[in-house]
C-alpha cells in the first residue's frame, strides 16, 4: 500500500534557520562551552574537529528539512565518524540523544519566534507552562507546571523557551481557550525567586542582534589548546557576517563551504569589508584566538573536576549514602532483630509451639540477624556494584574492541625475552590474561597509551620488577597480574601527554605536607637510598615518589581501576586521588 505523506509534516523555517546559524566549536567535555553560548554554539561533547561537527550538523539539519528517521541518522553519524578517522565511541542512545536535544531545540526557538510575534501575542494573551517527566527534574521547572500566565510577564524571559537539554514547554492561549479549559492566571513569580542555572533562559533576547557579541565571548572561552586548534584546522562553515544574518543568501566557494563572500580563517585572508574595528572578518578571528601553544596548561583541579562530572552527582551521591549509611534505617534493623531474637527466644521456651510455626520464626530470625550483623558489608557490596557499573559506563564511551585489538597486534613482544615472559606467566595469568589486560586498558583510556608503548617485554632487573620507560617498552616483571599491567601502561599514558605529566606533578606539589623525604623512612620497605618522595596521606607513600620526567599518580591511581570493587577501594581512600585519574581518562 503506498504510504501518503502528511500535510502536516512540513519543514519548519524558523528551526531550520537558528539550527543553521549556529557555528561549531571544539570541546573536551560538556562543561567546555557554557549554557550561556547554547543558541549559537554547535558542540558535541569530546568532539575537537569542527570538521567533524559540520557534518553532523549537515545531517542534523537535513533531518529538520526532510525528516530523516533516527535510525538513518546514527548510520550517517556512524558513517562520519569512520570517514573522519574519530575513533571515540558513541552509543547508539548518545547518537540518538545529540539528534533529539538540537532538534528540539531548534524547534522550541522557532516556536518561541511565532509566539513573540505582535499579532499572535495579541490574540493569544496568555501561556501556559508545562513540565515534562524527568528521571530528574529541574525542581523549579517542575514547580511551575500547569501555572498560566501573561505573554508578556517578565518570567517567560527565565523559563522560556527551555534551555538546551529540557523537555519542558509552553503553550499559547486565548481568552476564550483560558475560560473553556476553566483555568486561572498566576501572579508571575519574580525572576529573583526563581533564579538558578537550571532555569536560565534557552535564548538571550534580541538572539540576532546579540549572536556576533555571543560568538565573540564563545571562541574567547575557550581554553588555550582548543582555541589553537580552531586555529589549526577551523575554515567556520559560517563567516560572521552569515552567522549575524546580514547576508541573506548562502554561497559555495571553491572550498564548499556556505559563506557570505568572506571566511574566517586565518590562512585564507577575505575580501570581505565588515563594519566597525576589524576589516576582514579572519583579522577580527584572529584576534580572537591566543598564540599557539604546544601542550595544554589545564591544572589539577581541571582534571578532578572533570573526573568528578564524570562520575556524576547523583552517582556519587548515591554511594557516599552507602558508605556511610543511614542512622535511622540501621537502627530500625537492630530493633527488629531485637525483637525477633526475643520472639525466637520464647518460641524455644515455649514446649506448645509447632514444628512449622517454630521454623518460621527461626527463618526470621536469621534474616534479622543477617540484615543486622551484615548491614554495612550489605551497603559496601552495593556500592562496589555501582561503581562497576561506572566501570562499564567508562569501558563502553572508551575506545571499540576491535582498534584497542589493533593496538595490540602493532605491538612487538620482544624475541630475546618471550622465553622469560612465558616463564612468568602463570596458570594464575595467562598469554591471553596478557592481551586482555592490555586491550582492556586501552578501551578504558580511550587508547591514551597506544602512541608511546611499543614493545612488551621481561624485567631486565635482577629481582624481577616490572616497570615502563619513554623508550616504549612494557616490562610486566616476574609475577604479572592485572593490576601490574594496569600500573605499568599507566606511566606510558604520562609519557605521551606533558600536559597529563605536569597536571600530575601539580597535584603532588599541592598535597604535599613538607620537603622531599627519603621513599625507604616514608614507607618502610625496601627502596633504593636514592628514591625521595614528597610526603602526604596518598594511598601510598610511593604515590609522591619525585622523579625528573614522570610520576607515579596516574600509575598507582589506574591500577585501582581492574574492578569496580577496588576502584572503590581507591575512592574511600583517597577520593581525590580517584577523581584525578577519572579525569585523566576522560580528558
Amino acid at each position: 500500500m503506498k504510504m501518503v505523506k502528511s500535510p502536516f509534516l512540513k519543514p519548519f523555517p524558523a528551526a531550520i534557520a537558528f539550527f543553521k546559524s549556529k557555528i561549531g566549536l571544539p570541546s573536551e567535555n560538556w562543561k567546555t562551552i557554557s549554557e550561556e553560548y547554547s543558541a549559537i554554539a554547535f558542540t558535541i561533547a569530546t568532539v575537537t574537529k569542527v570538521s567533524i561537527l559540520k557534518d553532523v550538523q549537515d545531517a542534523i539539519a537535513q533531518q529538520l528539512e526532510s525528516g530523516v528517521s533516527p535510525e538513518q541518522f546514527r548510520a550517517t553519524f556512524k558513517d562520519i565518524m569512520t570517514r573522519r578517522g574519530w575513533s571515540p565511541n558513541f552509543s547508539p542512545y548518545r547518537v540518538s540523544l545529540i539528534l533529539s536535544q538540537n532538534v528540539r531545540q531548534s524547534m522550541a526557538y522557532g516556536r518561541w519566534e511565532q509566539s513573540e510575534e505582535p499579532g499572535f501575542k495579541q490574540r493569544h494573551p496568555y501561556r501556559i507552562y508545562r513540565h515534562r517527566d524527568s528521571v530528574v527534574p529541574r525542581p523549579h521547572h517542575k514547580a511551575q507546571d500547569g501555572k498560566v500566565f501573561p505573554a508578556d510577564a517578565d518570567v517567560w524571559k527565565a523559563i522560556a523557551p527551555p534551555p538546551f537539554g529540557c523537555k519542558c514547554s509552553f503553550y499559547n492561549l486565548s481568552q476564550r481557550q483560558l475560560e473553556n479549559l476553566g483555568l486561572t492566571v498566576s501572579k508571575p513569580p519574580s525572576l529573583r525567586a526563581i533564579a538558578e542555572p537550571s532555569l536560565k533562559p534557552g535564548f538571550p533576547e534580541s538572539l540576532t542582534e546579540q549572536r556576533s557579541q555571543l560568538i565573540e565571548r564563545a571562541i574567547a572561552s575557550l581554553p588555550p589548546n582548543l582555541a589553537a586548534l580552531l586555529e589549526e584546522e577551523v575554515e567556520l562553515s559560517e563567516s560572521l557576517d552569515f552567522a549575524t544574518g546580514k547576508i541573506k543568501s548562502d554561497r559555495t566557494c571553491k572550498k564548499g563551504f556556505p559563506c557570505g563572500n568572506s571566511c574566517i580563517s586565518r590562512t585564507k585572508m577575505c575580501s570581505k569589508v565588515l563594519e566597525g574595528q576589524y576589516k576582514t572578518a579572519a583579522e577580527w578571528l584572529e584576534s580572537k584566538l591566543p598564540p599557539r601553544i604546544e601542550t595544554n596548561t589545564a591544572t589539577h583541579t581541571e582534571f578532578i573536576a572533570r573526573g568528578y562530572s564524570a562520575m556524576g552527582s547523583e552517582r556519587k551521591a548515591e554511594i557516599d549514602a552507602l558508605l556511610k549509611g543511614d542512622p535511622e534505617e540501621k537502627e530500625r534493623i537492630a530493633n527488629e532483630y531485637i525483637a525477633v531474637r526475643k520472639e525466637f527466644m520464647a518460641a524455644l521456651d515455649n514446649n506448645r509451639i509447632k514444628k512449622k510455626e517454630l521454623e518460621n520464626i527461626r527463618a526470621r530470625h536469621r534474616a534479622a540477624e543477617d540484615a543486622h550483623y551484615n548491614y554495612d558489608k550489605y551497603n559496601r557490596r552495593a556500592a562496589a556494584q555501582k561503581m562497576e557499573e561506572f566501570r562499564t559506563q567508562l569501558l563502553n564511551e572508551g575506545l571499540p574492541l576491535p582498534e584497542a585489538k589493533n593496538i595490540l597486534e602493532r605491538l612487538e613482544f620482544d624475541t630475546s625475552s618471550i622465553s622469560s615472559i612465558n616463564k612468568a606467566l602463570n596458570s594464575n595469568f595467562t598469554r591471553a590474561d596478557l592481551d586482555e589486560a592490555i586491550m582492556e586498558f586501552q578501551q578504558l583510556t580511550n587508547g591514551k597509551s597506544s602512541n608511546s608503548l611499543k614493545a612488551v617485554e621481561n624485567s631486565r632487573f635482577a629481582n624481577g620488577r616490572a616497570y615502563a620507560n619513554r623508550s616504549g617498552d612494557l616490562s610486566i616483571g616476574s609475577n604479572p597480574d592485572k593490576r601490574v599491567i594496569f600500573h605499568e601502561l599507566g606511566h606510558h599514558v604520562e609519557y605521551e601527554s606533558d600536559t597529563t605529566l605536569q597536571a600530575a606533578k601539580s597535584w603532588i606539589k599541592s598535597r604535599s605536607t613538607g620537603e622531599a623525604q627519603s621513599l625507604k623512612a616514608l614507607a618502610g620497605e625496601k627502596y633504593e637510598d636514592d628514591e625521595i618522595a614528597y610526603p602526604d596521606k596518598f594511598i601510598h607513600p610511593y604515590v609522591g615518589k619525585i622523579y625528573p620526567d614522570a610520576t607515579e599518580v596516574v600509575s598507582m591511581g589506574i591500577e585501582y581501576f581492574t574492578t569496580g570493587k577496588k576502584m572503590l577501594e581507591l575512592y574511600q581512600a583517597d577520593p581525590e586521588h580517584f577523581a584525578f585519574t577519572v579525569g585523566v581518562i576522560k580528558r
